[in-house]
């Protein structure tokens, strides 16, 4: 299966795991392509907001002085929620 080449490399190394984990369990399928690349490509998004959490901080101050959540913690739980989906797809 060709790795899709919008993926950064973290992406491309999670697709070749998660292709290789189905191939295991024979239960890959040529139509899965675009679920697995969505996937990964979530889990890109994921990792990048992590480590922008971590840096940031879990509060940020708005352009007015109040004080909420990240707006990257947001994006971790929007796709976690995704990411589980997308596992349950699978089977997984």
């Amino acid at each position: 299966m060709k790795i899709p080449d919008n993926l950064g490399s973290v992406g491309k190394k999670k697709f070749n795991q998660f292709v290789k984990l189905l191939e295991d369990n024979k239960s890959l399928h040529e139509l899965d392509a675009d679920s697995i690349a969505l996937y990964c490509y979530t889990y890109e998004i994921y990792l990048e907001a992590v480590n922008e959490l971590k840096t940031e901080g879990m509060l940020s101050e708005t352009s007015n002085g109040y004080i909420q959540v990240s707006p990257y913690f947001t994006i971790i739980n929007n796709s976690v929620k995704t990411l589980q989906a997308l596992l349950k797809e699978f089977g997984l």
